[in-house]
């Protein structure tokens, strides 16, 4: 941690824990506030294969596969922004989720804006159009669940929908993806930046951190988890783009 003023007092510190929140500590002896500091270390990923970045943009073909199987619902946090509404199968941007049918029975289990703009979460049956319009190119940070009993859907703070739906195990579950719902047939994918995303389990343990991030040798762009400590590239057609890097041993976190 090195004071900007001084240019001054650095100190090598560490997080108390590195689990879901990491703690730092800064001893303020001399009435300095937290905007004085810079913050320097290696990132989130201690693999040093990755190199991680400030965001993964999508341009509409891009989706991520997140290896969880959506039987009952999901439970998940993510921040990201759109370039632009809509999708090349779809008016809606999809950001989270999965939609089965079986049987002329639809399992609905998603999060998505639809065509009027609006945040939809969808659980089973139970859709909702919220009141608030999402804009192009803004940071939003959701969160949302479609667990049986326990749906709810919070965006930048503020909650509008929460719903006691009991969401049916079925068969045929399909795999969770970021950024793309299954349409008809036909994957609609949405086209932005994602800057993280987690998902828990039904008892909130976290079972899913994905951060952005690049292969060095390859060049490949995906989201690595930080739970299990495995790389997943973008899916799809194309690649994804990356911000800027943000982790590298030396390198500035935080200004």
């Amino acid at each position: 941690v090195l004071n900007k003023n001084t240019q001054k007092n650095m100190q090598e510190v560490s997080s108390k824990n590195n689990t879901d929140t990491s703690v730092l500590e800064i001893n303020n002896t001399n009435q300095v506030t937290l905007a004085d500091y810079r913050i320097y270390g290696n990132g989130n990923i201690g693999n040093d294969e990755y190199e991680e970045v400030e965001y993964i943009e999508g341009t509409g073909t891009q989706y991520l596969d997140t290896g969880l199987i959506d039987t009952e619902g999901w439970n998940a946090e993510i921040e990201f922004d759109l370039s632009k509404f809509g999708s090349s199968v779809s008016t809606w941007s999809e950001i989270i989720g999965t939609n089965v049918q079986l049987n002329g029975t639809y399992y609905r289990s998603y999060f998505a804006i639809n065509n009027n703009h609006n945040f939809v979460l969808d659980v089973y049956s139970d859709y909702n159009n919220s009141t608030h319009l999402a804009e192009l190119n803004k940071k939003y940070n959701v969160k949302a669940s479609t667990f049986s009993g326990n749906g709810y859907l919070i965006v930048n703070d503020t909650t509008y929908k929460t719903t006691s739906v009991t969401f049916s195990a079925h068969d045929g579950a399909e795999e969770i993806s970021i950024f793309k719902k299954n349409v008809n047939g036909k994957n609609s994918i949405a086209s932005g930046k994602i800057y993280y995303c987690k998902f828990y389990d039904a008892s909130k343990n976290l079972i899913r951190d994905f951060v952005p991030c690049y292969n060095k040798s390859s060049g490949t762009v995906g989201m690595y988890d930080l739970v299990n400590n495995k790389f997943h590239p973008g899916s799809g057609t194309g690649t994804f783009e990356k911000g800027n890097d943000v982790g590298g041993v030396g390198d500035l976190i935080t200004d």
